[in-house]
């Protein structure tokens, strides 16, 4: 599942992605942001990332106004395990990195390829003869 934020997001160009998130992702695949808690969640992340001294203004600016911290927030609310390509990297300085967000916030972050393992996903590839 994802979070209207991000379909928010995805929907502003219209392109291959915009079109599946409209038309075959069912909408509720995407969870609503705005319950009490989840936005208590997300006010509390934006105090912590403005209090961080190592990310430039401008990283603590994107993330006030991406869905990061609405998925970090999600997932805190509910106890989920987010997943995300993004690495745990304590030095940035020009992005938030959603995994540090998730240590600070004791939230479970895995990758992608973490996912598919825990759940047992496997793909065969047949190779064109």
């Amino acid at each position: 599942m994802s979070l209207d934020k991000v379909k928010d997001e995805i929907t502003r160009e219209a392109d291959e992605l915009a079109t599946w998130a409209t038309t075959v992702m069912p909408e509720t695949g995407f969870a609503v942001s705005q319950e009490d808690v989840v936005v208590e969640w997300f006010g509390k992340m934006q105090v912590w990332a403005q209090g961080q001294v190592q990310y430039t203004d401008a990283a603590k600016e994107e993330f006030a106004q991406v869905a990061d911290a609405w998925l970090i927030a999600y997932a805190r609310a509910h106890g989920l395990v987010l997943v995300t390509h993004e690495q745990y990297k304590p030095d940035k300085k020009k992005k938030i990195p959603i995994p540090n967000v998730c240590r600070a916030f004791d939230v479970k972050c895995a990758n992608t390829f973490e996912m598919l393992t825990a759940l047992s996903i496997a793909y065969e590839w047949d190779v064109p003869s």
